[in-house]
């Protein structure tokens, strides 16, 4: 790309960075809870709470189980507390601040030193530039990938349209005429 466009800035989607991180969690948590021990096989059915936002709003319930989830184990309490920062560093309004917390990020990963959080930190440290980017430049590629949604459901609703013309006009109604 850079060698095409000189000038060109890579941003990484705030979406798909956020992902590594609910990955991470996601793999630890499996990890932890097909172990044959009572006190996982009890709280496996409410692994979607570990899966919600860490800085989404819980109801009273749900913040009494996803302590008690917690409680288990303080391997996955740490990391859960981990991506939780991960989370917030997308607050960030600076690119100084950005950094500084990507730093401080990579650092907490690396110390607590499980695979699932070397994975994430290598990863981060890969993308370092084009995280921070996400501040800098305050755009994302929501619009894009909008479109490409609105033309899979076209797509699956006009089965069986063989004429590749007639597709491409009903995109470009569907998409240009709002």
């Amino acid at each position: 790309m850079n060698s095409n466009i000189v000038q060109a800035q890579i941003v990484a989607d705030k979406y798909h960075v956020i992902r590594q991180g609910i990955w991470a969690l996601r793999d630890l948590r499996v990890e932890l809870f097909n172990k044959d021990n009572e006190k996982y096989k009890k709280l496996k059915k409410y692994w979607k709470i570990l899966s919600k936002s860490p800085i989404s709003q819980f109801s009273q319930r749900q913040k009494e189980i996803l302590k008690e989830i917690l409680k288990v184990d303080k391997t996955l309490k740490k990391m859960y507390r981990i991506i939780k920062e991960f989370y917030k560093m997308f607050e960030s309004k600076t690119v100084k601040t950005m950094r500084r917390r990507i730093e401080q990020l990579i650092e907490k990963l690396r110390v607590f030193n499980i695979k699932q959080s070397i994975k994430l930190a290598d990863t981060i440290t890969s993308w370092k530039k084009e995280i921070i980017n996400i501040v800098e430049y305050k755009i994302n590629n929501g619009f894009v990938e909008g479109n490409n949604n609105k033309i899979k459901v076209i797509k699956r609703v006009s089965y069986g349209l063989r004429n590749y013309e007639r597709f491409r006009k009903l995109i470009y109604l569907r998409l240009c005429n709002r």
